[in-house]
């Protein structure tokens, strides 16, 4: 079932060009190592951890988009999912896959096929979690905090009470607020 997700997902991403090679790469090696996995009869248990600690954060991702789609990302909602998904990232594909990687390697039953089947979704994982600290930086530093508060104070300072604001930086229009 895992495989048949792959191929289409990897395939809708190749055909709408909705996403970034490193994606691209994730699924194809995913859908490498599942097929190895299929046909070769062996890995059964390390696929099963792979995809649970790789995929356990997609729930996260898809809330996101549905929140940005329907104007609600910029809510508490959305805060704490991308708090939520970067906190569950860090601790499954960094922490705890650094440590059963480590483990992997060390034990003398693997072939060169898993190892680098291990090695390169480890990999991909580490680019994605470079990209995710790139975004925290981006969207909680300093200047960005700033900002945000600035931004909160004039909502506050101009709000006519009904949800709406009256006046945004000496412009009397009517906005709804978010």
């Amino acid at each position: 079932m895992s495989v048949a997700y792959f191929l289409f997902d990897f395939s809708w991403c190749l055909y709408f060009k909705t996403e970034a090679p490193i994606m691209l790469v994730h699924h194809f090696i995913s859908i490498l190592g599942l097929g190895m996995t299929v046909f070769r009869g062996i890995y059964g248990t390390e696929m099963s951890a792979t995809l649970l600690g790789t995929e356990f954060t997609n729930p996260m991702l898809q809330f996101r988009w549905f929140l940005r789609e329907t104007g609600n990302y910029e809510t508490i909602i959305g805060e704490i999912n991308d708090v939520l998904f970067m906190t569950c990232f860090g601790v499954l594909r960094i922490g705890i896959g650094s440590y059963l990687l480590y483990c992997y390697l060390n034990h003398p039953r693997p072939d060169l096929y898993g190892r680098i089947g291990g090695v390169s979704i480890y990999l991909i994982g580490w680019a994605f979690w470079i990209s995710i600290v790139k975004f925290a930086f981006k969207k909680y530093g300093s200047d960005h905090k700033r900002g945000r508060k600035n931004k909160a104070k004039i909502i506050v300072e101009n709000c006519d009470g009904n949800g709406k604001i009256t006046e945004v930086n000496g412009n009397a229009n009517k906005i709804k607020q978010n």
